[in-house]
């Protein structure tokens, strides 16, 4: 059922991806970076249910959540996005399959943000890189990493990296920062 799962969500990020890129050949991948300012601008959206990502409706968009922290109780909208819409996605770790690294994030090609804290998976997988090309922030924070792929290193944008509470011990953690130099990693 896992192979199945991750033979469907395979699929489905190569359709997104050739589909998103139909269009847009001319533009590079890095044409698509937000400053700090555009980003601080953009909705932070929150994915629940990650099977609710390979389900689109009829004009490409998949549901996530919008939490309003500022309300009294604390708000949550269901909305529909595209996925080249969004920027920055939390992924939420209690009602998913939290062992394996959540594939579905591929789907969201223009990710700039990604917050993984507290899921159980072990490893990162090697094609981070070409999948999330434009990751400036990666929160990876008490999962139960050891190490990381060395293509990590490719990820030109990443600035910053939480890799607090993993497995990953001092000796692993060197290396990475040598791999990774203007990367600021705690």
């Amino acid at each position: 059922m896992k192979f199945l799962n991750y033979l469907l969500i395979t699929l489905l990020t190569f359709t997104f991806s050739n589909s998103f890129a139909q269009g847009d050949e001319e533009k590079s991948k890095e044409s698509t970076l937000l400053s700090y300012e555009e980003l601080d601008q953009e909705t932070t959206y929150y994915l629940e249910k990650v099977e609710d990502v390979v389900t689109p409706n009829d004009n490409g968009e998949v549901q996530l959540y919008v939490y309003d922290f500022k309300a009294d109780p604390i708000s949550k909208e269901a909305v529909w996005v595209k996925p080249e819409d969004v920027y920055i996605l939390y992924v939420r770790h209690y009602d998913n399959d939290a062992s394996r690294f959540p594939l579905e994030v591929y789907l969201f090609p223009k990710l700039q943000t990604l917050v993984l804290g507290l899921w159980e998976f072990e490893e990162v997988p090697s094609t981070i890189d070409k999948r999330l090309p434009n990751l400036q922030y990666l929160d990876l924070q008490s999962t139960k990493i050891s190490a990381l792929p060395e293509t990590i290193k490719e990820c030109k944008h990443l600035e910053f990296l939480n890799i607090g509470g993993t497995k990953i011990s001092s000796e692993t953690k060197k290396t990475i920062q040598e791999w990774l130099p203007k990367v600021t990693i705690f």
